[in-house]
């Protein structure tokens, strides 16, 4: 890693500070859950109730737990197991050669454990603490312009941690509402 000087901008700073974070974080972004790459995915009915700290495992069908699990451990350097919340779904607004047109991607991402398998359910012990967030696609849907990283670190700073508080749900509302107005945020306001 290269020292900075002090006559370097906080702004130029800050962007070498995030693509070393991406560069370290690329297994984690995602633009297409429907990608072949993904496997054994499902959609959770209590993954909310993670999110706002009323549970802190999820209860998931066991056969699926158990294969997912198996994959992660055959494969534990190249595959992780996620578990992914706030989707993001949509176009983006300009075509651009390197990224997908379609989105249908998770804004956070959190490493997963399967665990307690019983009879009939299994666990996904997730942790909190470990949030990360799919920057290369607020990035992507915010374009090319030259304060699209400006924002995206403005994003970043105002992304609630889990457990989320109702009021916070609001401020991320607010986020998307002031840097994305496009973006949809109905379910958001559901939630």
């Amino acid at each position: 890693m290269t020292g900075c000087s002090t006559t370097e901008t906080p702004g130029r700073v800050l962007r070498f500070l995030r693509d070393c974070y991406e560069a370290d974080n690329r297994e984690t972004t995602l633009f297409d859950l429907r990608h072949e790459k993904v496997e054994h995915l499902q959609f959770l009915s209590q993954g909310g109730e993670f999110l706002t700290g009323t549970l802190d495992r999820i209860p998931v069908d066991r056969e699926a737990a158990l294969a997912a699990q198996k994959t992660a451990r055959l494969y534990e350097t190249e595959k992780t197991l996620v578990f992914c919340a706030l989707l993001l779904v949509g176009r983006l607004g300009k075509a651009r050669p390197s990224l997908p047109q379609e989105i249908f991607a998770p804004l956070l991402f959190f490493p997963a454990q399967v665990e307690d398998v019983e009879e009939s359910h299994a666990f996904l012990r997730v942790e909190p603490r470990e949030q990360r967030v799919n920057s290369r696609v607020l990035a992507a849907l915010l374009g090319d312009s030259e304060s699209a990283s400006t924002y995206v670190d403005e994003i970043l700073a105002r992304i609630p941690q889990v457990p989320f508080e109702p009021h916070r749900i609001q401020d991320l509302i607010d986020v998307f509402a002031e840097f994305l107005p496009e973006l949809n945020t109905r379910e958001l306001v559901r939630f």
